[in-house]
């Protein structure tokens, strides 16, 4: 069961690192391409700056010569349709020319304003030359540009990109998740009504034998032992059938449930563990099932029990706050490992040498799924002992 529980582990990792690699891959191509693309941007801006300042200079004379290169020049400059561009005239300290500004006032305040933003963005590209024919008029200009709509809106792909590949890998794993844990179920639900009617057949046998057995000259001894181990076997039958379905559930005192399951295991045990049973409460209703409930007390004082290795103390407490009711299993054992707290629930693991591994999970199946109840660890030291916690609602 530890082999099967650890090829189940490799394969939740195998499956998690190949998201997170595919995830990763994913998103620094796209950062890539966007790179890519908003350098382009800035080569086109480039383009427009010298194609203005040539445009400025060609359209200055009073008899244009090259009507070809002028068109050529007007194309550039009055086709740009996405990237947001400000002509700063530094002589005159004035927006001469703007074009893709969106939302924002037309009076030079709003754009100088516009225009210092863009400064965070990218360096400005400088503009100079002589635009006139004498050459004697020397302009100096500032291009500021930005990002496109489209260049912004890239921007955030990569997050949008992992945020839904991370959306569709959690509902495969969910999906995956629940579908193991309704196999599970049918597993856990067919395996045990086969083990009640394997049971049940030879017991209905033994109890035949057993009353024949009272016809004879049997110690009297002798037949209450036989009637108690079979008055045990028909508990774990009656057990093993209410696991295969769904138990009913009634409102009962749960003190006495946990009282018998206790002292049960305690004239089991060794003679070298002191137990303590501590309930401050008579009455404390709990709608249960007592079968499976003596059997969840049962396991938890068992793997005490086992846990303690010569001589130790194992204590149970029950305490009602408000509508819930806490039962306390504590054992002065070898303790369990902080990061095995939630793993020692799973089907398969187990930390003892010829153990299964199935003992607590069915625990936290009765407890979780049955009862709808709470089971978890509340504090363990190693080679000092553990604390496990039972939560139950009340019904009173």
């Amino acid at each position: 069961m530890q082999t099967v529980y650890r090829i189940k582990l490799i394969w939740k990792w195998c499956f998690l690192l190949s998201a997170i690699g595919i995830a990763i891959i994913t998103f620094f191509y796209s950062n890539s391409l966007i790179k890519e693309f908003k350098h382009e941007e800035n080569r086109s801006a480039k383009i427009w700056a010298e194609a203005y300042l040539r445009f400025l200079q060609v359209s200055d004379n009073e008899k244009i010569t090259d009507t070809e290169e002028f068109d050529f020049l007007t194309s550039i400059v009055r086709t740009n349709y996405t990237i947001p561009i400000l002509v700063y005239d530094a002589e005159k300290d004035i927006i001469t020319q703007y074009s893709n500004i969106e939302g924002v006032d037309e009076d030079q305040a709003s754009l100088k304003k516009l225009m210092a933003e863009m400064a965070q963005d990218y360096e400005p590209i400088k503009v100079r030359g002589f635009i006139s024919e004498d050459e004697s008029k020397d302009y100096v200009a500032y291009v500021y540009y930005t990002n496109s709509n489209l260049a912004s809106k890239l921007k955030i792909l990569p997050i949008i990109l992992i945020i839904t590949f991370s959306f569709f890998i959690g509902l495969a794993y969910w999906a995956f998740s629940e579908s193991r844990k309704s196999e599970q179920s049918l597993v856990w639900a067919g395996m045990a009504r086969e083990t009640a009617h394997q049971i049940g057949t030879p017991l209905s046998s033994l109890l035949g034998w057993y009353e024949l057995l009272k016809l004879y000259d049997v110690p009297e001894d002798n037949l209450v032992e036989i009637q108690k181990d079979l008055n045990r076997l028909q508990v774990i039958t009656e057990r093993f059938s209410k696991i295969g379905a769904r138990p009913g559930l009634e409102d009962e005192n749960i003190i006495p449930i946990v009282r018998n399951a206790y002292q049960y295991l305690r004239k089991r045990a060794s003679q070298k563990i002191e137990f303590d049973f501590n309930c401050d409460e008579d009455l404390i209703n709990v709608a249960v099932n007592k079968e499976l409930m003596s059997w969840v007390i049962e396991n938890l004082m068992r793997n005490a029990i086992d846990s303690i290795q010569g001589s130790g103390r194992i204590s149970l407490h029950i305490f009602q706050d408000k509508n819930k009711v806490y039962i306390d299993v504590t054992d002065s054992g070898k303790g369990i490992k902080p990061t095995h707290f939630k793993r020692i629930f799973e089907p398969g693991f187990t930390t003892k040498t010829r153990g299964w591994g199935l003992g607590l999970s069915l625990v936290k199946r009765i407890i979780k799924n049955y009862h709808l109840g709470e089971i978890f660890v509340l504090k363990s030291e190693l080679n000092i002992g553990t604390t496990f916690r039972v939560i139950l609602k009340t019904t009173k």
